[in-house]
């Protein structure tokens, strides 16, 4: 007796390729590839934009330290010299 496996003896050959059997057609395997690298594309674009957008805000604060930093020291020897 042959054991049965996903609905067919286990002798059969079991299909190799796509859902239905069928190999992948030049065609369908440039159209995945294409798929893949538009959603790389978009992701990339999200993680960079990402990273220059805090760069970006970095640099704010750093900025904003700096001129806080320099109107304390201003204040501070102006007030001294009095």
């Amino acid at each position: 007796m042959l054991r049965r496996v996903h609905g067919r003896d286990a002798t059969e050959a079991r299909p190799r390729f796509g859902r239905f059997g069928e190999a992948p057609t030049p065609r369908r395997a440039g159209q995945a590839y294409l798929e893949t690298l538009l959603a790389l594309l978009v992701l990339c674009v999200l993680l960079f934009g990402f990273l220059q957008a805090a760069l970006a805000l970095g640099g704010r604060e750093i900025l904003h330290h700096a001129a806080s930093r320099a109107a304390r020291a201003r204040a501070a020897r102006t007030s001294a010299a009095a």
